[in-house]
C-alpha cells in the first residue's frame, strides 16, 4: 500500500486510534505558474488528508504534504496554488484516486455494497457515495451527446440508502414513481447529425393527468405484486416493448392504409403478415425483445427499428468515446452489459471503433484557417511496437485563430533519428499550407531541432518563440540539484526583462557566474537565444501567451492518460486510429467551444 503513487515518497507512517496514517510528499522541483507561465517561488506546503485504501485490513489515512508556490509575476492574478495530481487525489475529493478505483472494483467484481466497503475504509457510505460519483460519470461520458448518463445496479436500498436510476441522481423512496415516469418519457439527449454536430432536440412528451395516472396506478400495481420496476423483467422494460411495438403498428398502417381489421384492407393488394421475433437494445432497459410487423409484398421500410438494425441507442458514439477516454474493449464490454444490460462482445466493440478511420482521415485533411495568430507545437513519446517496444515521438500542433478558438491542426510520427531534421518539419509545414494556411505570427516549440530552419521556408513572416519552461528545465538538468533553487532566483532577471537589452544584461551576468562551472548551461542559453527574446517586445499580457507550450498540454495530459490504458501499440497504424483520432477529437470537442489562447 504504502507504494504505487508516482511521484510521493513516504516520509513518516504512524498508528492513531487503530488507523494507519501514511505521510507523504513530492520532491521540490521548480515549476512555472500556471497562468502566466513565469516561474514560481516555493511557498511551503499545505497539508491535506485523505482517505486511501485499507492496508492490513485496517483503515488507512494519506496525509499528503502539498507543495504550494507563489507567483512572482506583480501583473499576474494568480498569487499562490497549490500542487495538484488526480492520480494522487481530484480536487476537493475526499478520497484519493486508487481508493476510488478499489471501490468500483470491489462493486463490479464482488457485487459487494457501498456500506461494507465504507465500513473497511472507515467513513460514511454517504462520503464514498459522493467521492466514486464523478468517476461513474467520467466513465459512461459521451462528450457528443453532451449528457452522462450511467447505470449502476449496486448500492443501498432502503430507509437509510437511495436507489440510483440511469442518470445518477438520488431519488429517495417516496419519489420512486415520479422517478419510474421520468426515466420512461423524460427528456432524450440530442441525436447526432452528419458532422457531429448535435440536432436541435425533440419537443419532451409531456404527459397528460389522466395518463400520469395511468403510470402511477401501473407502479402501485408492481410494487404491490413485489415486482421489480427497473430489473430484466421489471416493468420499465414491458413499457419500452408496449411503446416500440406499438410505434411499429403505426408505421405499418401509415404503409398499408388502413388499420389492423379493417374491412378496406379486404383482397388488397398488400397486407399484414404476421411477425419477427427481435432483440434492440436501448438507452432506459437495455436489451428488450420485441415483435415487428411484416407485409406480403416486404416493402415495408420500419423508421423507429430500421432493418438490421440493433442498437436504438447512441451505443457507438458512447463507445468511441469510452475508448478514447483510455478504456479497452474488454472494459467497454463489461461496462456496457453493467450499465444497459447488453451483451456486446469485444469483437462489436472493435468493429464500431474501426469504423472510425475514414472518418479520421476526412477529419485530419480537413481545410484550416489561412492565419493563426499563434502554433503550439510539443511531442508526447508512446511505446510502439515495431520489431522490438521502443519510445517513439508523437508531434501535435494546436493552432490558436485570430478569434481566440484551439484547434488542433494535426499529429504527426517521427522516429528513425529524423523525427527533428529540417526536412521532416518542412513536410509537416508544407502540409499545413496545403490545407489553406497561408500565414503565421508565432510558432512556440520547445526547442525543436531543425524547425526554425523550416519555418523560414514555409513560413517567412513567422516567429519562432522557445518554451521558457523548456529552457529552465535543461539548465537544472545541468546543474547540481543543491544550486536549483539559486539558479531559479538568477534566472528570473532574463525572462522577465522590460527589454531586450535589459535581457542581454541579464543574461550575462548569469552566464558569468554559472558558465565556468557548467559550460554546458552557456552553450545552451547562448545557442537558443535568438529563439528566445521575440516575446520580450511584447506587452506582459501576450507574454504570458507565448512564453510556454502550456496551451497544448491538456492535449498532452489526454494522450498520456489512453497510453497508460494501453502501454503500447502494435505500429503506428494501430496508435493513429486506435488513439490519436478519437482522443483528439474528444479534446477538440471541449477546446474549441470557448474564446481561449492559453
Amino acid at each position: 500500500m504504502l507504494v504505487g503513487l508516482e511521484g510521493l515518497h513516504v516520509v513518516d507512517v504512524e498508528k492513531a486510534h487503530d488507523v494507519l496514517v501514511v505521510t507523504m510528499e513530492s520532491a521540490s522541483t521548480t515549476v512555472g505558474c500556471p497562468s502566466c507561465g513565469v516561474v514560481a517561488e516555493s511557498h511551503g506546503r499545505r497539508t491535506t488528508t485523505l482517505v486511501d485504501i485499507p492496508c492490513f485490513a485496517r483503515p488507512t489515512r494519506l496525509r499528503w504534504r502539498k507543495r504550494t508556490w507563489r507567483c512572482v509575476e506583480p501583473a499576474c492574478a494568480t498569487r499562490v496554488f497549490t500542487e495538484q495530481d488526480e492520480e494522487v487525489a481530484r480536487p476537493r475529493a475526499l478520497l484519493t484516486t486508487r481508493a476510488c478505483r478499489w471501490v468500483i472494483e470491489q462493486l463490479r467484481r464482488e457485487h459487494a455494497s457501498i456500506h461494507g466497503l465504507a465500513r473497511q475504509l472507515g467513513v460514511a457510505w454517504k462520503t464514498v457515495w459522493c467521492s466514486i460519483q464523478p468517476i461513474l460519470i467520467a466513465l459512461a461520458d459521451d462528450e457528443g451527446l453532451s449528457q452522462e448518463r450511467c447505470n449502476w445496479p449496486y448500492g443501498p436500498v432502503g430507509q437509510e440508502g437511495v436507489m440510483m436510476t440511469e442518470t445518477l441522481v438520488v431519488v429517495e423512496p417516496h419519489e420512486e414513481e415520479q422517478a419510474m415516469a421520468a426515466a420512461f418519457v423524460g427528456d432524450q439527449p440530442p441525436r447526432l447529425v452528419a458532422g457531429g454536430e448535435p440536432a436541435e432536440p425533440a419537443e419532451p412528451v409531456v404527459l397528460s393527468r389522466q395518463e400520469a395516472e395511468v403510470l402511477r396506478g401501473l407502479v402501485r400495481r408492481t410494487r404491490g405484486a413485489g415486482g421489480d420496476l427497473t430489473g430484466p423483467g421489471g416493468l420499465l422494460k414491458q413499457l419500452t416493448k408496449t411503446v416500440i411495438e406499438s410505434a411499429l403498428e403505426e408505421e405499418l398502417v401509415d404503409h398499408l392504409g388502413y388499420d389492423k381489421h379493417d374491412p378496406a384492407g379486404r383482397n388488397g393488394a398488400n397486407s399484414r403478415n404476421g411477425y419477427r421475433s427481435k432483440t434492440v437494445v436501448t438507452d432506459t432497459s437495455g436489451e428488450v425483445a420485441i415483435n415487428v410487423p411484416r407485409d406480403r409484398e416486404g416493402s415495408f421500410e420500419p423508421v423507429i427499428v430500421a432493418k438490421r438494425q440493433r442498437r436504438l441507442t447512441d451505443l457507438d458514439t458512447l463507445v468511441i468515446s469510452l475508448y478514447a477516454k483510455g478504456l479497452t474493449t474488454g472494459e467497454i464490454s463489461a461496462h456496457l452489459f453493467e450499465v444497459y444490460g447488453a451483451n456486446v462482445g469485444k469483437d462489436t466493440i472493435s468493429r464500431i471503433t474501426d469504423k472510425i478511420v475514414e472518418e479520421m482521415q476526412a477529419w485530419w485533411a480537413r481545410p484550416l484557417e489561412k492565419v493563426y495568430a499563434a502554433i503550439f507545437i510539443d511531442a508526447i513519446m508512446v511505446k510502439v511496437r515495431d520489431g522490438q517496444v521502443a519510445n517513439q515521438p508523437f508531434y501535435a500542433a494546436i493552432g490558436v485563430d485570430l478569434d481566440g478558438h484551439k484547434d488542433i491542426l494535426g499529429i504527426w510520427a517521427g522516429g528513425n533519428g529524423d523525427g527533428e531534421s529540417p526536412k521532416y518539419w518542412l513536410n509537416v509545414l508544407t502540409e499545413l499550407r496545403n490545407r489553406g494556411v497561408r500565414d503565421v505570427f508565432f510558432i512556440v516549440c520547445d526547442g525543436l531541432k531543425g524547425l526554425p530552419d523550416s519555418v523560414a521556408a514555409a513560413f517567412p513572416k513567422a516567429i519562432v518563440q522557445t518554451c521558457i519552461i523548456y529552457l529552465i528545465r535543461n539548465t537544472f538538468r545541468y546543474a547540481s540539484r543543491k544550486y536549483w533553487d539559486q539558479i531559479s532566483r538568477e534566472l528570473k532577471p532574463v525572462y522577465t526583462a522590460a527589454t531586450i537589452a535589459d535581457a542581454v544584461r541579464a543574461r550575462d551576468e548569469f552566464l558569468d557566474k554559472w558558465g565556468r562551472a557548467y559550460p554546458a548551461i552557456k552553450g545552451l542559453w547562448l545557442n537558443a537565444w535568438e529563439e528566445f527574446t521575440p516575446f520580450l517586445a511584447y506587452d506582459v499580457e501576450i507574454r504570458r501567451v507565448l512564453c510556454s507550450t502550456n496551451a497544448i498540454e491538456s492535449l498532452n495530459a489526454r494522450f498520456r492518460r489512453a497510453v497508460r490504458a494501453r502501454g503500447h501499440f502494435p505500429n503506428e497504424q494501430a496508435l493513429a486510429f486506435r488513439l490519436r483520432w478519437p482522443t483528439a477529437r474528444c479534446w477538440a470537442s471541449k477546446a474549441t467551444g470557448s474564446h481561449r489562447c492559453g
